[in-house]
This record gives C-alpha cells, structure tokens and sequence, in this order.
C-alpha cells in the first residue's frame, strides 16, 4: 500500500519487473543513480548509501523520494542481499524550495537597498556642496550687493528642496524595497527641471569657476516625473 501511495503503481508491477523502478525515475536524476548503485555494486567494503531523486508517478506527476540502500556481503565482499528504505520527501522539498527562494529575494532586497543607499549618499553631497559654496560666499563676502545675496539666497534655496526630496526618498525607502517606485508623470517644462537642477548645483559649479548655461528653448515640453529627473539632470550636471 505505502509503495502504491508513493509511485501510483502496484507492488506487483515492481515484482514483475526488476528495473522497473528505473524506469520511472526522473530522466535528469538517472545518471546520478546509477552511478551511486554502481559505486556500491562495485566496492567491495561499501554496505550502505542514501540519495535523493525524483520520480514520475502513476499520475504524471514528480515525487521527490530519499532512498537508504543497504547490503550485507560475504567475507569476500560480494553481496548477497540488499534491502533500504523509500520514502517521500516531496513536502520537505518544497519547504527547501520556498526557503531559498525567500532567502534569494532578502538577498535581492538588500542589494537593492545597499545600492538605494549608495546612490543617495552621494547624491546628498552636491546640494550640501552648493548649500556650503554659497553660505560661505554670504558670511565671507562683504561686498556682495543685495541683488547678488538674494541670487545667492535664492540657490541655497534650491539646493535645500533638491536635498530635501533626496531625503524623503531615503525615508520612503520601503517602497523601493518592495518594487513600488512612485512614478507621477506629468507635461512639464523641460527648461524648468534644467535650470532648477542648475540652480540647486551652482554653488559647487562656483566654488570651481565654472558658469552652467541651458540653451534649452521654453517652448520644450516633457512627459515626465518631475522629482525623478531632476535627480537624472542632478546626477548628469553634477558628474560632469
């Protein structure tokens, strides 16, 4: 009855047969079958060995078994008897298949979140750069006029938003985490999402005498994310 309940087939038809039981292992696991009876076939001190394969039952379907095979031998280590024991282990593989799976995507997950991090972190220096550049060109500059400290004031600003969406990001860290980007486009001027990028990274661009200028038309329009590509132009700027 138990070998009817694992393989769908009937004792007699194992009886009947003394490689039948060859026949409806799984054809990938065949080889390493063989070659574990063979091992034992051919030693001469060998008296026990174990394995795990898959069968295809009666039904079609594949049944992953664990087989314990023992022989007893003469003094000269021919075997006289064999006997073991079958049993199903199909529960206990999918339990394993569900573990590694689990344990592929925490791996996946953290991945993703050490490079999420990665990416942040050094995003975050080039509006703190520009916050910086600025706010030492305020205190230390005493012969700015007030038009050139509000243009000043004015970038800190900027960089200050640009950091702040930065940081709500890290904080929002979860969604990423589980695949759920918030993605909101929108027709926007593409212009504007250059020039704030600009703004929000002039302090680092002063700070080396470099002068940033968008020959963008005003009449180009985007479809877009607002907040994400202005992390793109950031990045762009910025790098280069």
């Amino acid at each position: 009855n138990s070998v009817e309940k694992v393989t769908g087939y009937a004792q007699s038809e194992f009886l009947s047969e003394s490689t039948f039981f060859l026949k409806i292992v799984y054809p990938d696991d065949l080889h390493i079958l063989k070659n574990k009876l063979k091992s034992i076939m051919v030693s001469k001190i060998q008296v026990s060995d174990e394995m795990e394969f898959r069968i295809i039952n009666k039904r079609g379907n594949i049944v992953w078994v664990r087989t314990k095979i023992n022989v007893i031998r003469n003094i000269d280590g021919i075997i006289l008897k064999i006997y073991g024991l079958v049993s199903d282990i199909s529960l206990r593989k999918k339990a394993e298949e569900e573990l590694n799976r689990s344990t592929n995507n925490l791996i996946k997950l953290n991945e993703t979140k050490d490079k999420f991090i990665s990416i942040v972190s050094h995003d975050l220096r080039t509006p703190f750069n520009s916050i910086l550049g600025f706010t030492d060109l305020l205190t230390e500059d005493e012969n700015l006029t007030e038009i050139e400290k509000k243009k000043y004031v004015g970038f800190i600003k900027e960089s200050s938003k640009s950091m702040l969406e930065l940081v709500n990001s890290l904080l929002d860290l979860t969604r990423i985490q589980t695949g759920r980007i918030k993605f909101e486009p929108e027709k926007i001027s593409a212009r504007m999402i250059i020039q704030n990028s600009i703004n929000a990274l002039s302090g680092s661009a002063f700070q080396k005498n470099i002068e940033i200028i968008s020959e963008v038309e005003r009449k180009v329009m985007i479809f877009t994310d607002n907040s994400l590509m202005t992390q793109v132009f950031n990045n762009l700027i910025s790098n280069a």
